[in-house]
């Protein structure tokens, strides 16, 4: 039976410990890098119909202030210092706000990795119910989703970043399109866009599996003239000559005038293949 060399098994199995430790280092960074998702607040325009005391960075903060809190968000306005790949999320907009406590907010979130927006706006009294409007309606660019493959324990890449095996549910995903990423059992990279809405939270990804190998082979050591029998069906004998059969047990008898007579039985595996010949030891 054909094996395969020591070095060939030394190499897979390097190769394999290194795809390990790339998820391993994925997940690392992962878990140190990405725990938030960035909201840069850009400067609201502030209009009023009497004297204003306030100054538009001041009430830009003060109507975001109960997102700072959230501990799925990390906040940024224009005097911040930001780097452009940490934001996930901006929102720009207007108020005009009159007497002590009236508002009129229209104001715009986008997401920036996928070019996905909406447009929002309130008008009443309390700057504490503003505040909640605001804060749903960044809430409202985020769903569940939830991920299962036709394989158990797919490692899962959404945009980029790992998030672990399926099947997965991820809270806090932003609306729109996205890249699911994955490999395939033989290594090679497999991707596929989706689009989560409110409404379609649910992705099954069929990750491509190259068939399993169900054919055996025997490969004839004899000489030019030799008959050859297989389970009783007689076989056209030629030297070096690979035959596929279905795998399991088989007798096989080998004839020649000059060698004689040789009868085997042998064991067929899908995948591998038997040399056999007067000459071969047992298979």
């Amino acid at each position: 039976m054909k094996t395969h060399c020591g070095l060939h098994h030394f190499i897979s199995n390097l190769e394999w410990a290194f795809k390990r430790l790339l998820v391993l280092l994925a997940v690392f960074l992962t878990q140190l890098g990405y725990a938030k998702l960035g909201v840069q607040i850009d400067e609201f325009e502030l209009r009023g119909s009497g004297d204003v005391i306030i100054s538009p960075a001041e009430m830009t903060q003060l109507l975001w202030r109960d997102l700072e809190a959230d501990e799925r968000f990390q906040v940024y306005y224009d005097q911040d210092e930001i780097q452009q790949d940490s934001v996930d999320f901006t929102v720009s907009g207007g108020c005009l706000f009159e007497g002590e406590d009236y508002f009129e907010l229209n104001w715009e979130v986008t997401r920036l990795d996928n070019p996905y927006y909406q447009q929002f706006s309130f008008k009443g009294n309390g700057l504490k119910i503003a505040r909640q409007v605001l804060y749903e309606s960044l809430d409202s660019m985020l769903a569940v989703l939830l991920v299962t493959t036709n394989l158990d324990s797919v490692e899962v890449f959404i945009d980029g970043f790992y998030y672990g095996q399926s099947p997965l549910t991820l809270k806090d995903i932003p609306l729109g399109w996205h890249l699911f990423e994955t490999t395939t059992p033989e290594g090679k990279p497999y991707q596929d866009s989706f689009y989560l809405t409110r409404d379609s939270t649910f992705f099954f990804f069929t990750i491509p599996v190259k068939p399993q190998d169900e054919t055996a082979y025997l490969e004839i050591l004899s000489p030019p003239r030799c008959e050859l029998y297989v389970n009783g069906v007689h076989l056209p004998a030629t030297y070096n000559q690979i035959y596929k059969l279905s795998p399991g047990e088989a007798q096989v008898h080998l004839f020649s005038p000059q060698y004689g007579t040789r009868n085997l039985k042998v064991s067929l595996v899908a995948g591998d293949t038997i040399q056999i010949g007067f000459f071969s030891p047992e298979p």
